[in-house]
């Protein structure tokens, strides 16, 4: 991952602020859908024009705080959960980006809000514990099968309490000779392996909340961002996880320090300044 740049200004700022959107990618771009103030909008990054253009399909019902994955298989993307505006409500649908227009997919077992997913195999992604109302947090994990996206429930964490503020990603564990899960958060970091259905405790004292995850292969992930409870700041860091733990790339190399945000990776070819 290329962490520094020559292109200032680049991407175009997002033509709307917003809070809580679910990135997805169609045809290869990056696609940002809904967040507050709720919105059924879906933009998508331009990279030849530089630009965000506003994509013909929209993200109905409307929602805040919803998790996306992809499910390599066939190409598509999935939408589950958040928070809609009919009600207000927690979601328990889920929506497939298929062919440009969103359908409706099986429903899932519990409200999901600002939880965390993370791909296991091309077949298999875990959906992490998620807060479901601001006083009501649940400790809940599945394993979706993809692309079925049929849920079973696996074994609670240790330490999550269900808080809307970590993150997950894949890294490969060599002792262990399988893909494992990491989840970071305030709670700190916990490693889930699917062989097992167990959670070990891999560290105590990191407490990064709202960070984001960008996905390497099935080896390891890069930690963008987030906030650190002990200094009480916002970081605009970049971490490394793999199976030595995690480890610092670059200290402030965000223009600005930002948590709950969205960050996803583009094609070096697409990288036109």
């Amino acid at each position: 991952m290329n962490t520094t740049t020559s292109c200032a200004q680049w991407p175009y700022s997002y033509p709307t602020q917003t809070d809580g959107a679910v990135a997805l990618r169609y045809f290869d771009f990056i696609t940002i859908c809904g967040g507050y103030p709720i919105t059924k909008d879906c933009y998508a990054y331009n990279y030849h024009y530089d630009r965000w253009d506003l994509m013909p399909f929209e993200l109905e019902p409307m929602r805040q705080g919803a998790i996306s994955i992809e499910m390599p298989t066939t190409g598509e993307w999935v939408v589950l959960g958040g928070y809609g505006s009919q009600g207000p409500v927690f979601l328990t649908d889920t929506l497939v980006l298929r062919d440009g227009v969103f359908v409706p997919g099986p429903r899932i077992p519990k409200p999901i809000y600002y939880g965390s997913a993370a791909r296991i195999s091309d077949t298999e992604a875990l959906i992490a514990g998620a807060m479901i109302d601001y006083s009501n947090a649940i400790r809940d994990n599945w394993i979706m099968q993809l692309p079925s996206m049929s849920m079973r429930r696996v074994a609670d964490s240790r330490n999550l309490p269900g808080s809307s503020d970590h993150c997950s990603g894949t890294f490969f564990n060599s002792t262990a000779n399988e893909y494992q899960v990491a989840n970071i958060g305030h709670h700190g970091i916990e490693i889930y392996s699917p062989r097992d259905d167990v959670w070990t405790t891999l560290s105590l004292t990191v407490s990064i909340t709202g960070a984001q995850v960008v996905q390497q292969g099935y080896e390891s992930f890069y930690v963008i961002g987030g906030y650190d409870l002990y200094l009480d700041a916002q970081l605009g860091s970049v971490y490394h996880f793999n199976e030595t733990g995690l480890n610092l790339v670059q200290d402030n190399v965000l223009t600005i320090a930002r948590y709950k945000h969205i960050a996803m990776s583009i094609p070096d070819q697409q990288v036109v300044c």
